[in-house]
């Protein structure tokens, strides 16, 4: 079986321990193992934030309740 040699790279020993035992269990190599983690790790990029008018949106949450009338009241009424 012929080997290619890639680059070398320093990787932290936390990661490298890490590789090797997903490496073991999934009966990969370990240099497949870390382009796999490298590759997805680049794939969780931030999303581009959006602007309107000017002034940057804050990000969507998808909040379990809508705010009523009654809780911006009890804000409202509290003492400082």
């Amino acid at each position: 079986m012929s080997q290619t040699l890639g680059p070398t790279i320093a990787i932290d020993l936390d990661m490298l321990q890490t590789a090797r035992e997903r490496a073991e269990t999934r009966g990969e190599s370990l240099g497949k193992v870390v382009l796999d983690m490298v590759r997805k790790s680049l794939a969780l990029r931030a999303p581009v934030p959006e602007y309107r008018n000017g002034i940057k949106r804050l990000p969507w949450r998808n909040f379990t309740r809508k705010v009523s009338i009654e809780d911006v009241n009890v804000l409202l009424n509290e003492p400082e």
